[in-house]
């Protein structure tokens, strides 16, 4: 589902997840893919560029983007529907393109006035996309694809194991980064999403101090590259200022913060699953900081929301809900917190069972 994307990418490089890196990681795609950089040769932001550019042409049905897709690439490159068709989606809600449904009842896709100026705004780096795919020297090009797929195959490997395993996954994600480096002279999106993919790795493992400064490269580059309205941007902030508030560097946390909460309302409406996960790291900022008046409110509207998206035993929620807890406690009120801590216990004996199954195969 796209929403992890989002979060994926905020605490990340599981599915910010999320707009997407989930969550807007993965998005990826981690909602796979929303971004374009669990998209087999697309990296980050250029699969979404290349469905708008193809919309724009013509109004088109989802299996045709697949189809047309597959051809301007060439080679033996073929879109996955799983990836495509949730980019549509996000598209749509980000308010860049609009489906109507033709007389057989299929959806059929073009732009919006929004998408057109994001695509128009884009346009230099659309070009380089296409005529990127547009090289006539076969055995260059069907160089370009094998390395590039085994680039991003061996990230999507990774980020499956990222959970349980963050030993193993350091060692090969430094390898990745290394190779990104030197395949990627410019130090690029496919370099910047591969140091990202490290940075979760040792944020997970709670190395909060090796993950700042590569957040912080991936957030120069964004600077540098991307447009104001970048969701890669804003997942470059949110990240960054999440790693700030767990190094207690709350003064330089809590503007990236606030504006991926305010951001996130207003493109996605704020009883959304983005805006939720800014609301549970604003809030866990106050908490930190002594501030559980602040944090209250926030917390207090991001769990039902959380709730009704992803399902209330969903362990999606459990940061949230530890945080909550602390809030609680905070307050003094213990009764509300032993309940939550108790839906924590719960969740974790249900990952506990889960960790037990698959370790059976």
């Amino acid at each position: 589902m796209h929403f992890r994307h989002f979060d994926d990418h905020v605490h990340y490089g599981r599915a910010y997840g999320g707009f997407g890196r989930g969550a807007f990681r993965g998005s990826s795609g981690r909602g796979h893919g929303l971004n374009g950089r669990d998209g087999r040769m697309f990296d980050s932001g250029e699969l979404r560029l290349v469905i708008l550019a193809l919309a724009a042409e013509k109004p088109r049905h989802g299996y045709e983007i697949i189809k047309e897709l597959g051809e301007r690439v060439g080679g033996d490159y073929s879109p996955s529907p799983g990836v495509v068709y949730p980019t549509l989606t996000m598209l749509e809600e980000m308010g860049y393109a609009s489906a109507s449904q033709d007389q057989a009842g299929r959806k059929l896709y073009q732009l919006t006035p929004d998408g057109e100026k994001f695509l128009a705004d884009n346009k230099p780096q659309v070009d380089a996309i296409l005529a990127r795919f547009g090289d006539d020297d076969d055995r260059r090009f069907a160089r370009f694809i094998s390395v590039k797929r085994a680039m991003l195959n061996l990230r999507a490997t990774v980020r499956l194991r990222l959970r349980g395993r963050a030993a193993s996954a350091e060692q090969i994600l430094k390898r990745a980064v290394a190779i990104a480096r030197d395949l990627d002279a410019s130090q690029g999106r496919t370099y910047i999403g591969c140091i990202q993919d490290l940075a979760a790795c040792y944020e997970r493992a709670g190395r909060y101090v090796e993950a700042e400064p590569l957040d912080s490269e991936a957030l120069r580059f964004y600077e540098q590259n991307d447009p104001d309205e970048s969701v890669d941007l804003l997942v470059a902030q949110h990240r960054l200022g999440k790693i700030y508030t767990k190094l207690r560097r709350f003064n330089e946390a809590e503007p990236y913060l606030q504006r991926s909460l305010a951001e996130t309302s207003r493109r996605f409406g704020d009883d959304s699953l983005y805006p939720s996960f800014a609301m549970r790291d604003m809030g866990e900022l106050y908490v930190l900081k002594g501030d559980c008046q602040s944090a209250e409110p926030l917390l207090k509207k991001a769990l039902p929301i959380q709730r009704r998206i992803m399902g209330a035993e969903n362990p999606e929620i459990k940061p949230l809900l530890e945080v909550y807890a602390k809030c609680e406690r905070g307050l003094g009120s213990d009764d509300e917190a032993v309940i939550v801590e108790q839906q924590v216990q719960a969740i974790e004996r249900t990952l506990t069972a889960m960790r037990e199954e698959l370790a059976k195969h």
